[in-house]
C-alpha cells in the first residue's frame, strides 16, 4: 500500500484533544495518564509482561526467537524492574535488580520474619548478571568511560529459551504481586497499592 505522507501523516500520533470521535468500541488506540490510572508501576509492569508474552507465543508459534529475544528480554526485564519497585519503593531510583530483590527480601525478613524463595531471588540476580544497568537487552555495546569505544554486552553467545523465559518471568510476577499484596493486608506503609 502507497502512502501520500503529506496528506496521511499529519495527524499527531499522541492525541490530547478532539477524543469526540473515539468511541468505546475502538480498538486501534489506547488512552494513557490522567483518568487511565492502571498506568502506574504496578499497572504498566503488567502492561510490558503481557505484551513480552505476546511476542513470545508469536515468535514461538512462526519461528522468529531470534527476531525478538532481546525485545522480549528488555520487556521482561523492564516489567520486573517496575514490579520490584511497586514493592520496594526505592528512595533512590536505579535500574539494580538485584538490589531491588535483596531489598525486598530484606522487607520480607524485617516485617513478616519469611523470605523470597531462593531460586526467585536466583532467576533475578541472573538477570540482573546479564543486564545490570538497564541496557544489555537494549544496545549492542555497554556506555564506555572517557570517549573509549564501549564493549559488546554478549562477545560469547548465549542460549536463551524463550518459552521458559516467559514461565519464569510470569512466575516471578505473579509472586510479587502475592508479596506486595501481603506487604500491603500486613499494614506496611511503603508498600504500593497498585497491584
Amino acid at each position: 500500500m502507497k502512502h501520500d505522507e503529506v496528506t496521511e501523516f499529519t495527524r499527531a500520533l499522541f492525541q490530547t484533544d478532539g477524543f469526540d470521535d473515539i468511541t468505546e468500541a475502538a480498538t486501534s488506540g489506547a488512552y494513557i495518564g490522567g483518568m487511565a490510572a492502571a498506568h502506574q508501576d504496578a499497572g504498566i509492569a503488567a502492561n510490558y509482561m503481557h505484551a513480552a508474552d505476546l511476542l513470545v507465543d508469536q515468535a514461538l508459534k512462526d519461528d522468529l526467537a531470534y527476531d525478538v529475544v532481546l525485545p522480549v528480554l528488555f520487556l521482561y526485564r523492564h516489567a520486573l524492574e517496575l514490579r520490584l519497585k511497586a514493592v520496594v519503593r526505592p528512595q533512590k531510583p536505579d535500574h539494580d535488580l538485584a538490589g531491588l530483590v535483596r531489598k525486598l527480601d530484606q522487607m520480607l525478613q524485617d516485617r513478616l520474619g519469611r523470605r523470597l524463595p531462593d531460586t526467585l531471588v536466583e532467576r533475578v540476580i541472573d538477570i540482573a548478571n546479564h543486564d545490570a544497568r538497564a541496557d544489555a537487552f537494549r544496545f549492542h555495546t555497554g556506555k564506555s568511560r572517557k570517549g573509549a569505544p564501549g564493549q559488546p554486552h554478549f562477545p560469547e553467545e548465549i542460549w536463551v529459551d524463550l518459552a521458559y523465559l516467559r514461565d519464569v518471568a510470569t512466575w516471578i510476577d505473579a509472586r510479587l504481586r502475592e508479596v506486595q499484596a501481603t506487604l500491603r493486608d500486613a499494614g506496611s506503609g511503603e508498600v504500593s497499592e497498585d497491584v
